[in-house]
């Protein structure tokens, strides 16, 4: 909980994403583009006695037939603040193997190999030294590379607008009736009301009044609408068998105020919706596989730990992943992990108290499309993974690490918003 306030206290302080002049302002983002990729030329005051001549053998297979400059550096580019010198130069051709010799630091166990994809694109590998060489390879399938190029605006389909208000041929629902077989169609409720389960059909809308609370201590909402209109209030409490748990498999539309209090908050369902143009406490740890969640401009959605994994069906489509998570307003959480995902954009404010993690399987990356503000308070890690920045684009972190292949496009694919 302490968590919680500290991340939510730091989610108001910032500024509506709707007047974004000061805070993506094309010179400052410039500077900081300096900033944070400051790679330098071989330093003048190296001390050459503690040098060592090395061997990188590199490998390039990308199936493109294209000659690639490659450069070796001292430490990781993508690093907020670094010290990255250039080792070594060359240029390789596609479907080569290419020795380079150049003096480096005895002491440096790790070369980081840039391969430079176009003007303002670069795929950056980590070799390891192993008998006084080091080995580097660029070779993903030129399928799931194309991806990043194609990577767009993320719309949803048939998204709810704001402005919710409860029909006026909505029936009420008494208290006796609430957790009993609703059937299809419009309902609203007149009071206060706390029920221990509900079972709603496919097409049943239940709307939350100004005012009025709805309490459900229940495991999971299976099918039907919870519509929470602005100055309602729902309230859910986990009760899963062995955890307190609560899986949402049909949809919220909130545009007051929800919670969500548990141990873990599940999104498994391909028709589960939840969708925010209010405030949304996730007082649990929020698991995404499926399903569609939206945070819309006015929304202010705050979790404690974040964590997508898609089950995506095919790793070189990412139309074909089965959770989308859009965020156009204010997202702030501990810790945010994908393991595997592609239809994800951060639009606004993404705010970190720990962890952003991009971790993909070999062959399929992690693609994550940014053209708002993502801040980390504690450490990014990045392995098989895709991060497309838009021109006006930030992403701050107090450090980065990064695995196999990482690569950072800073304008391609994506566009800004609006």
């Amino acid at each position: 909980m302490k968590k919680l306030l500290i991340l939510w206290m730091v989610l108001v302080a910032f500024a509506s994403c709707t007047d974004r002049k000061d805070l993506f302002d094309s010179g400052r983002v410039k500077e900081e583009a300096k900033e944070n990729f400051p790679i330098k030329d071989i330093d003048p005051d190296q001390d050459w006695n503690m040098m060592a001549v090395r061997t990188l053998d590199i490998t390039i297979n990308a199936g493109t037939g294209a000659v690639y400059t490659v450069k070796v550096l001292t430490d990781n580019p993508f690093k907020v603040e670094n010290d990255a010198h250039v080792l070594a130069v060359a240029d390789v051709k596609d479907g080569t193997t290419a020795t380079l010799k150049f003096d480096a630091p005895s002491a440096m166990e790790y070369a980081y190999v840039m391969r430079q994809v176009g003007t303002k694109d670069c795929e950056v590998t980590v070799a390891a030294l192993k008998d006084d060489k080091f080995v580097a390879a660029f070779g993903r399938s030129a399928t799931q590379r194309a991806v990043s190029e194609r990577a767009a605006n993320i719309t949803i389909d048939n998204l709810p607008a704001p402005g919710f208000t409860c029909p006026n041929d909505a029936e009420e629902l008494a208290e006796k009736d609430i957790t009993g077989n609703v059937r299809n169609g419009a309902y609203y409720i007149s009071k206060n009301l706390k029920a221990d389960k509900i079972n709603f059909s496919e097409d049943t809308k239940l709307y939350i009044k100004s005012g009025i609370t709805l309490t459900l201590n229940v495991d999971k909402i299976d099918k039907g609408t919870i519509v929470v209109c602005k100055g309602g209030t729902l309230r859910i409490n986990g009760t899963g068998k062995d955890d307190k748990d609560f899986t949402l498999k049909g949809s919220i539309y909130n545009e007051g105020t929800v919670t969500i209090n548990g141990d873990d908050f599940y999104m498994q369902n391909k028709e589960a919706e939840l969708v925010n143009y209010g405030i949304i406490y996730i007082e649990a740890d929020f698991e995404l596989s499926a399903g569609e969640f939206y945070n819309g401009e006015s929304g202010q959605c705050v979790s404690y730990e974040t964590s997508i994994d898609s089950n995506s069906t095919d790793g070189a489509n990412e139309n074909k992943s089965s959770a989308t998570w859009v965020n156009d307003g204010y997202y702030a959480c501990d810790g945010f992990k994908v393991s595997s995902g592609y239809r994800l954009q951060n639009n606004c404010n993404l705010h970190l108290g720990e962890d952003f993690k991009l971790d993909g399987s070999d062959g399929k990356d992690v693609i994550f499309n940014n053209s708002g503000f993502i801040h980390c308070g504690g450490k990014a890690e990045l392995e098989n993974a895709i991060l497309n920045m838009a021109g006006k684009s930030i992403f701050k972190t107090q450090s980065l690490e990064f695995e196999k292949s990482v690569r950072l496009n800073s304008d391609a694919g994506v566009q800004d918003k609006g």
